[in-house]
């Protein structure tokens, strides 16, 4: 008896440190999401620095912070966008940088798509998400 008990105690240990390991290894890096435009006629500014080209605010799309644009190498690339308040997550395409005027380093830009999904009212400004590569 004594030793099922160790048996199975040394199985929850594993099972902790190996759930444990993953929560810390899966990237998810703690944000600030804000609103913003990517159309010809919206508060965005100019075209993406992606493409060169303005994108539909229905689609999913995310505007990265300069350090994390990376001099573009996450263009079009998807990112995994998760609601801190609710738990839904999504994935959006990286289009654009953020400039450091509009966006401080832990600060993604987001389409109204992405609010939508993510059910956050945009009229909140700034809600906590949390991101990681896809």
């Amino acid at each position: 008896m004594a030793r099922t008990k160790l048996a199975f105690l040394a199985v929850a240990a594993v099972l902790l440190l190996q759930a444990s390991w993953w929560c810390g290894a899966n990237g998810d890096t703690p944000a600030v999401m804000t609103v913003n435009s990517f159309e010809n006629d919206g508060n965005g500014g100019g075209p993406a620095a992606c493409d060169g080209t303005y994108h539909s605010n229905g689609e999913p799309l995310v505007a990265l912070p300069t350090a994390l644009y990376a001099g573009g190498s996450r263009c079009g690339k998807q990112i995994r966008i998760t609601s801190t308040q609710s738990g839904i997550y999504m994935m959006a395409k990286v289009v654009d940088e953020c400039d450091a005027d509009s966006c401080k380093d832990n600060m993604i830009s987001t389409s109204k798509f992405v609010w939508d999904v993510l059910e956050v009212d945009t009229y909140i400004g700034e809600v906590p998400i949390t991101w990681s590569d896809a």
